[in-house]
């Protein structure tokens, strides 16, 4: 199983994808480590290769995953090979710009010391955090076997930091160590229904963490905030 080379895979400078962020992803180096992982299938879950036929489609990609969202830049264009982590047929992780992008605040401002991952998707995030200079260590807690058996080898083959852990994160610390920085990415859609599990999370591990983070958080925040005020004017105009 070929290795990926050591050396730094993010950096800072102009971004390769919008402009608007201050970092780069050696799309190159994360090809080959996306390439090392076979397509398979173990129980309800499964790694497959979609090829794109539409420009930017994201709905493509990940059966409306983002939830009225799906404009979002992907990345995509017609063609290109798309790995996506299905459980069944409903699409958990595929590495477009529009995912990597919910990332970029994990990246830019929390990459140093111990990091806890909750969800371990494709491995892309534990896998990038691996060579950054400030991060020591990365641990992954995730609850399904099958995707651990799916992904977990060619992972901890292509880094140095990283450690998989089988562990529902919902059942809290597995000891007394406490992260620099605490990363929760275990939800399909953003949505505001996921707001209370975030809460329940953060809550549970913050005696554990200098600081957490939810995947797509503020998202779903402003999506609730989106909600009451239309439910708000439908009272309005009953009245």
């Amino acid at each position: 199983m070929k290795k990926v080379e050591s050396g730094s895979l993010v950096t800072q400078g102009t971004s390769v994808f919008d402009g608007n962020t201050n970092i780069i992803i050696n799309k190159e180096r994360l090809d080959e480590y996306l390439q090392s992982i076979p397509q398979a299938t173990i129980g309800n879950w499964s790694i497959d290769q979609l090829t794109a036929t539409n420009e930017g489609c994201m709905i493509e990609v990940v059966n409306n995953q983002c939830n009225g969202m799906e404009h979002r830049n992907s990345g995509i264009k017609p063609g290109d090979e798309v790995l996506r982590l299905m459980k069944g047929d409903k699409c958990m992780m595929s590495p477009t710009v529009a995912e990597l992008s919910d990332h970029f605040d994990l990246f830019l401002n929390h990459a140093k010391g111990d990091i806890l991952i909750t969800g371990l998707g494709l491995g892309i995030i534990p896998f990038l955090l691996d060579s950054m200079p400030d991060v020591d260590s990365v641990t992954v807690f995730e609850s399904e076997a099958d995707v651990i058996s799916l992904v977990s080898d060619y992972l901890i083959d292509n880094t140095s930091k990283v450690t998989i852990v089988h562990h529902n994160a919902f059942l809290g610390p597995r000891n007394d160590q406490v992260f620099d920085y605490i990363w929760h990415d275990i939800w399909l859609d953003i949505s505001p229904d996921n707001l209370p599990e975030m809460k329940a999370l953060t809550e549970r591990y913050k005696t554990h963490a200098v600081a957490q983070g939810c995947w797509a958080q503020a998202v779903c925040v402003f999506m609730l905030m989106e909600e009451d005020l239309l439910r708000k004017r439908i009272m309005v105009e009953v009245k």
